[in-house]
């Protein structure tokens, strides 16, 4: 699923889409990754171009685990 340059700044309504393998997030306003939904068979979530802390950054990895490639800049 592809939302790039969107003005999102909160990542929700996604709950349902169990079989979504990416997303791309690309050039938003996303700083906070929290609460972000299950998905199973998540594979890739690129955060590239938002406004994410390296603070911040750890902490999505750690949430997302060695199963999920999460693509920052």
């Amino acid at each position: 699923m592809i939302l790039n340059s969107n003005k999102i700044s909160e990542i929700k309504g996604i709950e349902n889409l169990t079989r979504l393998k990416e997303i791309s997030f690309y050039k938003n306003n996303i700083s906070k990754v929290r609460d972000f939904p299950q998905l199973p068979e998540l594979q890739e979530v690129d955060l590239i171009g938002n406004p994410i802390s390296s603070n911040d950054i750890k902490d999505i990895q750690k949430m997302f685990g060695a199963n999920v490639n999460v693509f920052f800049s």
